[in-house]
């Protein structure tokens, strides 16, 4: 018999249910076929104890095996038919492997049922490409035996109907067993089952004396078709007595007496006839009489057992037990039970005859509890809706409930309860003003109630209570309080709030009259708004929020304190994932199902959402908040093979893969995914799904169901624990065909350059007998390989091992012979090489190694055969686009059968490129501006994220880029040499630096995996200070000496760069202080900025100098410091005020004659005396002043006293 030829498959893109093509000619060949029992079940049946007995019961079933040989086979048809009252269990005969439309494993497949489900159709070819013999076997589709139409002793011989191109053959079952008989058997169930539950019923019966007071407890006895595998159906016979017997016990001891009554209830028929013989209620003891039996399934009667109500214990005395009965039914000793055909019945299990139930009372005593304390943290607008443990937004608002119950009596047989008055009674709150502060916006609701009607009776402030705040830190267990009313501090930093009950005199008691105790409380709901922000993104905060109540009292003792929380959260999340099979096409197979074939292609949807926060906690902002960094994390099966990952039908708008990383999840065996939004994620946003597919591996796991986990987070959104917002799954199935295989894949389809790529190599026999000796054979990859490689550099071997059996004596080898990659020399078993045992290869002979080969002595069947090749390869000159593209052929049967290649399974190399611009910031506001200019040039490095190694240098190009390709994801720093930027007359600054770095060093930018990072842009300002002075002056509307001169300055920073100090020095004799007006911000006096101005006045008074030479000069220095560069700039400016001058002199003239003599008696000869009195009456000064007098005889001018006799002939003005 020739072995199954098969290709290998790793790219699989799932099955779908056919219906059957309409019938054509059959081709090609099918010999040997065969059918076989393989198990035919076991039952209750009496010889039916073994599985391959030839006996299947009803109700059983019973599993077949196929096996083909098929040669270039093209529809050809195999067929098998049931006896009747049989059918064909569907979903069998798609785990048998019937159902292969997708050509997996070497054929393909579909089948039909007829209408009566007995025969079975199944169409069957070798699949395109599939040339040669392969051995096809179909195990375990399985009938199922029908319980009432399936005829009993009768045999049934399998047969398989076969038509191939040589026409139709018959082919009966061979093995052991090889006909299968069906069997049955007729058995009984006695039931005894209660109709009351943990508590008897309450009534009257009379036991004697009179209608009283009584318990019952009501039974059903029941007699049932057996339900086993083999039962048989059949008719009762009547009369059938059961015994029925019950103990009374209390605390141990036998409590049955003269007390108890038996009667009967209800019934399952109106003709069935039912009746109590043999009563002996006191020793618990009685039959029920069961005849005229119809022909059902189940007949049953109730059964009541009653006890005065006045021997029950009351229970809720403490120390009282129940009175305890056990309750159980029985075939009588020496009866007979039969059918109505004869056959002796018997219960076949006692486990279901027997009940027990208390008898017990719980009758009032005088009760009570103590005092009670509730605290809880509300929703704003409604203090009776509690959030404790809610996610709340920075901002949201919240209350805190505080409710105390004094402590309660309660009379036995009442319904009223008792308050016990409480006296110095306190309601305490406590928190931390980082995380929450008082909102003194909304009013403390501060209650007690009516205990009659339950209204709120408001307690007033100052008459019914006081309230205290404290500031002292909340672990204090001792604070100061301060009354509200004297409190002058900031509100924000209150730490706790307390209330002191003072009506009644101090003591609360809140009256009666009502039986709910929450009646009696009296509570106080300060109101809170958050103030702790959200989370910080990367770390482990869990934003927690923690509030205690408490309470103190004088008396009673109070209970203790009780602590509440929130989380401060910026959302909640919700997610969903479905897994449904694919076609062949790619296509959803009709009718989704989660069932498939192991090696179908999968497509998994997940559906993520945020959602708003619980409770009415949200601000009425919250719509407009931002979420950053949703991400969703995958978990892929892992019997799943991520090479075949597929996101064509991902919406790359909304989502980007950014990492597909190995052994991250599920114990560090199976294949994470990250999904990373790309939108503008909003609260409560539903966001768009996430949709990919990916084929499965073609051998099943463990038990056949998968599952897949997904989960979702944010910043700001995560469980309390500070795990993920919200997580899910979903479960798929996968069937085992029978088939012998290899399976080439790869757990990182796409690796970051200087990684490891890693292949896995599985071989699997599920076939029904072993494969003899084979081999595996991988020609490792190396550039220009015909299948595709192309690769920077070499590709070394770097560690490889072997996972399998013992069984099978697999033994992992190399070769460093490089002609195994012509021709057909690395088909497996690739005999024409030297190769090398693993274990022993040198290392190397390891890196040189140009093929792996997996030789295998025994092949076994089943789940043994199993074992994995795990390898990885260097790559180290590899860039970004590199692919290695590698296959694995098999041989089994010593050569005899050959396993192809199947599809490469490519490991692609990438890596990220780092882009950004050197600017030069004119404006200095950080962003670049249309004809803001480039700086060429300028040297930028790259450094590993600890800024301890520089990891690579460029220069900046004309246009300001610099890139820096060939990178792994991981953290990085950017500096730019600040040296190297162009020379300047000031100084450069950075203005601009990724990721919110300065002085010429980003922050740390973050790669990821596969993504360039473009936009790390510098900027740098050339800062350049300066600043002008002008200065102008106003003369006085009167010229004379002492008049002020007004003088008006105007500084203007004509630089780049703020200024700082700025101040006006003006050396001029006389000049006032410089007073300077508003400045351009009224908080930084002394600051002008690019472009600001500002104006000074002062005074000086005129002097005569400035006078006499018509004008007034000036001259006064401005300066001011800069920080960027660190200097200081300064300005001269001179002013000169043009002075109108007026130039006038003025003569006096008196004469006298001397000696006193009367004018009117001169006579000639008398002397006459004349004075001049000379007057500068300008605003100049009059010099080398003169007066002349023409009068003959007239003696020489004396003058007097010249005003500065330092000066003769000077007149200063006036």
């Amino acid at each position: 018999m020739l072995a199954m030829l098969v290709s290998a498959l790793t790219v699989l893109m799932g099955a779908i249910v056919l219906t059957p093509a309409a019938a054509q000619a059959a081709s090609g060949e099918i010999r040997e076929a065969a059918i076989t029992i393989v198990n035919d079940g076991t039952s209750v049946v009496p010889g039916d104890s073994s599985t391959t007995d030839g006996k299947v019961a009803v109700g059983n079933r019973a599993s077949f095996a196929w096996s083909v040989t098929v040669n270039e086979l093209t529809d050809g048809v195999l067929t098998q038919t049931l006896p009747e009252g049989w059918s064909w269990d569907q979903q069998s005969l798609v785990t048998s492997g019937m159902q292969n439309p997708d050509g997996l494993n070497g054929y393909t497949s579909s089948f039909e049922v007829s209408p009566d489900g007995r025969t079975l159709t199944l169409h069957l070819s070798s699949s395109v490409g599939a040339a040669g013999t392969q051995i096809i076997e179909f195990r375990s589709p399985t009938a199922v035996v029908s319980r009432t139409a399936a005829a009993v002793n009768a045999t049934y011989t399998p047969e398989l109907t076969v038509t191939d191109g040589a026409g139709t053959k018959t082919v009966p079952a061979t093995g052991s067993p090889s006909t299968l008989t069906t069997v049955g058997a007729e058995r009984m169930d006695l039931i005894k089952g209660g109709r009351t539950g943990g508590a008897a019923a309450e009534g009257t019966f009379d036991f004697g004396n009179g209608p009283e007071p009584a318990l019952r407890h009501s039974f059903y006895v029941e007699l049932q078709y057996g339900s086993g595998v083999g039962d048989l159906p059949f008719k009762w016979q009547g009369p059938m007595a059961i015994d029925d017997a019950f103990t009374l016990t209390k605390d141990g001891a036998n409590a049955l007496g003269s007390g108890q009554a038996i009667t009967l209830g209800s019934k399952s028929h109106p003709g069935l006839d039912v009746k109590l013989q043999n009563v002996d209620a006191a020793n618990g003891k009685f039959q029920v009489v069961f005849d005229s039996i119809p022909d059902a399934p189940s007949v049953w009667t109730d059964v009541n057992i009653w006890i005065p109500r006045s021997q029950v214990p009351n229970t809720t005395a403490a120390g009282t037990f129940p009175i305890v009965m056990s309750n159980t039914v029985s075939q009588p000793a020496g009866v007979d039970w039969k059918s109505a055909d004869g056959t002796p019945l018997s219960d076949w299990t006692n486990g279901n005859n027997t009940q027990v139930r208390n008898y017990e009372v719980k009758d009032p005593i005088d009760g009570g509890w103590g005092a009670q304390l509730w605290y809880d943290l509300v929703q704003p607008k409604n203090s009776n809706q509690g959030v404790n443990g809610y996610g709340v937004l920075p901002g949201s608002k919240f209350g805190g409930s505080i409710r105390y119950v004094p402590a309660i009596t309660q009379p036995a047989g009442t319904s009223t309860m008792v308050p016990t008055p409480a006296t110095g009674l306190n309601l305490i709150q406590r928190w931390n003003p980082a995380d929450a502060v008082l909102d003194p916006s909304v009013a403390d609701e501060v209650t007690a109630f009516d205990p009659a009607t339950g209204a709120a009776k408001p307690s007033t402030e100052g008459t019914d209570y006081r309230v205290y705040y404290t500031t002292d830190a909340v672990d204090n267990a001792s604070p100061t309080w301060v009354p509200r009313s004297g409190f002058t501090g900031d509100v924000n930093t209150v730490t706790g709030i307390r209330y002191e009950y003072i009506g009644n005199g101090g003591v609360f008691n809140p009256g009666t009259g009502a039986s709910d105790f929450a009646r009696y409380r009296w509570q106080a709901v300060p109101h809170f708004t958050v103030v702790r922000p959200l989370p910080a993104a990367g770390t482990n905060d869990l934003a927690r929020i923690l509030l205690t109540g408490s309470a103190q009292t004088t008396s009673p003792a109070a209970p203790g304190a009780i602590a509440r929380d929130l989380y401060v959260r910026a959302g909640g999340a919700a997610i969903s994932k479905k897994g449904v099979v694919l076609d062949s096409s790619g296509d959803v197979q009709k009718p989704e199902t989660v069932y498939l074939n192991a090696g179908q292609s999968v497509r998994y949807t997940i559906t993520p959402q945020l959602t708003g926060l619980a409770g009415g906690l949200e601000p009425d902002d919250a719509s407009a908040l931002t979420i950053p960094n949703v991400v969703v994390a995958d978990c892929l099966p892992a019997n799943t093979l991520p090479n075949t990952l597929n996101f064509d039908s991902l919406d790359t708008s909304k989502w980007k893969v950014t990492a597909i990383t190995p052994n991250a999840c599920g114990n560090g065996t199976r294949t994470a995914i990250s999904f990373a939004y790309q939108g503008q994620a909003k609260y409560a946003d539903p966001l768009a799904p996430i949709t990919f597919s990916i084929g499965t591996s073609q051998v099943a796991p463990a038990g056949s169901a998968f599952d897949n986990y997904a989960e979702i987070r944010a910043d700001g959104i995560f469980a309390a624990n500070g795990g993920p917002a919200a997580s899910t799954s979903a479960i798929m199935y996968a069937s085992q065909l029978n088939v012998a295989r290899v399976e080439k894949a790869t757990k990182s389809p796409v690796i970051e350059r200087g990684s490891l790529a890693t292949y896995d190599v599985t071989w699997f026999n599920f076939l029904s007998t072993s494969r003899g000796k084979s081999a595996f054979v991988d020609v490792l990859p190396y550039n220009g390989d015909p299948r595709g490689t192309s690769v920077h550099g070499a590709v070394t071997l770097n560690a490889a091992s072997l996972s399998a059996d013992g069984a099978t004596g697999a033994k992992l080898q190399l070769t460093t012979d490089p002609a195994i990659r012509t021709g057909s020399a690395g088909t497996a078993p690739a005999d024409g090489v030297t190769w090398i045992d693993y274990a022993q290869a040198t290392p190397a002979e390891i890196a040189a190694a140009t093929a792996l080969r997996v030789s295998i002595s025994d092949f076994v069947a089943g789940q043994k055969s199993v074992g994995t090749l795990s390898y990885s390869l260097k790559a180290p000159d590899a860039v970004n686009g590199d692919v290695l593209r590698n296959t694995v052929t098999g041989s089994l049967m010593d050569g005899a059968t050959a396993l192809p290649a199947g599809a490469p399974v490519d490991v692609r190399i990438q890596s990220s490129t780092i882009t950004g611009t050197v600017w030069n910031d004119a404006n200095g506001n950080g962003a670049r501006e249309v004809g803001e200019q480039a700086i060429p040039g300028a040297k930028v490095e790259l450094l590993s994220g600890d800024g301890a190694t520089v990891l690579a240098e460029t220069t900046s190009d004309a246009s300001g880029g610099y890139a820096f390709p060939n990178r792994t994801s991981g953290d990085y720093l950017i500096r730019v040499d600040m040296s190297t930027l162009p020379a300047t007359g000031g100084a450069w600054s950075n203005t601009a630096a990724p990721a919110n770095g300065s002085n010429g060093r980003s922050g740390t930018v973050k790669v990821l995996a596969g993504s360039d990072l473009a936009g790390q842009d510098f900027g740098f300002r050339d800062n350049v200070p300066s600043l002008k002075l002008e200065k102008s002056g106003v003369a006085p509307a009167k010229i004379e000496a002492g008049q002020p001169v007004t003088w008006t300055f105007t500084v203007t920073n004509t630089g780049n760069t703020r200024l700082e100090n700025v101040r006006i020095s003006d050396a001029l004799p006389g000049i006032s202080s410089i007073s300077f007006a508003q400045w351009p911000n009224a908080a930084q006096p002394g600051v002008l900025g690019t472009g600001e101005t500002v104006t000074a006045t002062a005074t000086s008074p005129l002097t005569q100098a400035q006078i006499d030479a018509g004008v007034a000069v000036n001259t006064a220095k401005a300066e001011g410091d800069s920080a960027v560069p660190s200097s200081t700039v300064s300005s001269d400016a001179t002013a000169r005020v043009v002075l109108p001058t007026t130039s006038g002199i003025s003569l006096d003239k008196t004469a006298t004659i001397g000696s006193g003599t009367d004018p009117a008696d001169a006579v000639a000869g008398d002397t006459v005396h004349y004075s001049f009195t000379v007057k500068n009456t300008g605003s100049v000064t009059l010099s080398d002043v003169q007066v002349k007098d023409q009068l003959a005889g007239l003696s020489g001018i004396q003058f007097g006293s010249w005003p500065d006799p330092a000066k003769p002939g000077t007149l200063l003005p006036g």
